[in-house]
């Protein structure tokens, strides 16, 4: 092991959380972040993805433009705001279609669950479904509409000092965080 006094402890949310009040020494953010007294680490970037499994795509066809999702069962995400629209493309080419959830669900792999189980076509970040895509599980759909990249940030309260093994933490991940994310991005989108 390279670090051998460095202890990790993960904490799996789809919702933003209190760093301090958690015991967080280091979190991973998506997303444009607010200002604020924190110190941010770009480590990547990721798109929103559309996605059906085959057997959907087969009883109901495939929507030709972001439009056609209104004839479509579609699984929103609770946990986001706009969870009954849905913003497909990017710049000046970008539109807002809203959708009409058949399930929805407050996880972002119970919304991949909900796409694998054939009920409808899931919006989520293109991480939380590589591993559904890689086994053909389901399908990325509408790839001529990509939405714009979204970045991924190792985060940390500033201080002073750092502590070396925050620093030793920090460099061990980054890098390889970013190859996973533009590996993923590469699979998905066939770059």
């Amino acid at each position: 092991m390279a670090c051998p006094q460095v202890s990790v402890r993960l904490v799996l949310s789809d919702s933003v959380i209190d760093m301090v009040e958690a015991h967080v020494d280091v979190a991973v953010r998506t997303g444009h972040l607010p200002d604020s007294d924190l110190i941010a680490r770009t480590a990547g970037h990721i798109r929103w993805i559309l996605c059906a499994s085959p057997d959907y795509l087969a009883r109901r066809g495939e929507p030709a433009t972001p439009e056609d999702l209104v004839d479509h069962d579609c699984i929103a995400f609770e946990g986001l705001r706009t969870y009954r629209s849905w913003t497909i493309g990017s710049g000046s080419a970008a539109r807002t279609v809203q959708i009409r959830p058949r399930f929805s669900v407050n996880t972002a792999s119970g919304v991949v669950g909900g796409a694998v189980a054939g009920m409808g076509i899931a919006r989520v970040l293109s991480y939380q479904a590589a591993d559904a895509i890689a086994c053909g599980s389901v399908r990325p759909i509408l790839r001529d509409y990509r939405t714009d990249p979204i970045p991924v940030s190792l985060i940390h309260q500033p201080l002073r000092v750092q502590p070396l093994k925050r620093r030793a933490f920090l460099d061990f991940v980054a890098p390889r965080l970013l190859l996973v994310l533009e590996r993923i991005e590469a699979e998905i989108w066939h770059e």
